[in-house]
């Protein structure tokens, strides 16, 4: 409930914003180019980039705009695909990705998904 000028107001929860883990591989199952299987043997610092890839969360948004969530899950797989592939990241589609807009429906906060890139581009230089 929710108390505003004295009235009590039921707060629909899919309206709340929530951290929400992201759907890890699903987003891209049957696209090309995303092997399962490393190339090589990334060293600890890549593997360990890897990892926070995979399991990074962002808050998401119904009522404001926000980032089309299976299109930064699809991106978020192409990163992991690249790195295990062969520990490179392809820096200028790093800088260059743009994501559709949501309204009205779920979708990753901007500001989350923005500083997240930020600190892999950070990561990979």
């Amino acid at each position: 409930m929710l108390t505003i000028a004295g009235l009590l107001l039921p707060v629909v929860p899919w309206i709340v914003s929530r951290r929400r883990p992201r759907r890890l591989g699903s987003s891209s199952a049957g696209m090309p180019g995303l092997d399962s299987e490393p190339a090589i043997a990334p060293d600890a610092r890549t593997t360990g980039l890897i990892e926070r890839i995979k399991t990074v969360t962002f808050s998401t948004t119904r009522l404001s705009s926000g980032y089309d969530e299976e299109e930064v899950d699809v991106f978020l797989d192409k990163l992991v695909a690249a790195l295990s592939r062969d520990g490179q990241l392809d820096r200028s589609e790093l800088r260059d990705v743009r994501f559709s807009r949501t309204r009205m429906r779920p979708g990753y906060v901007f500001t989350d998904v923005d500083a997240f890139l930020e600190e892999v581009a950070q990561a990979t230089w």
